[in-house]
């Protein structure tokens, strides 16, 4: 997922696997909590750890979200949450940068 080299087919394969098993797997808690089965603070922590997915550098989870919610597999207002949530990574990263920090991947 961080990389942007080119994946063999296999690792594809394994990406895209991924991919789906974990967005479909916070979508799951994401109707849960629309219908208060899961607490607000559960749903906050379940929203920092998919948001922490776009902290990833390089191109293949980018690729892989595109082609996956086009899919037909996730529900509209998850994919626009989605969509929020890489926002708001995306801005973490560049108040980050504009203080001359950077993310560390360890």
């Amino acid at each position: 997922m961080a990389t942007d080299e080119d994946l063999s087919a296999g690792e594809r394969v394994q990406l895209m696997r991924f991919t789906q098993a974990v967005f479909v797997g916070y979508q799951g808690a994401y109707f849960q909590h629309r219908h208060n089965a899961i607490n607000d603070d559960d749903w906050k922590m379940c929203r920092s750890l998919l948001r922490s997915f776009w902290l990833l550098p390089g191109k293949g989870l980018a690729r892989q979200w595109d082609q996956f919610k086009a899919g037909g597999f996730l529900d509209d207002d998850f994919v626009k949450e989605c969509e929020n949530l890489r926002d708001e990574a995306q801005q973490y990263l560049q108040n980050l940068e504009e203080k001359g920090l950077q993310f560390s991947k360890n």
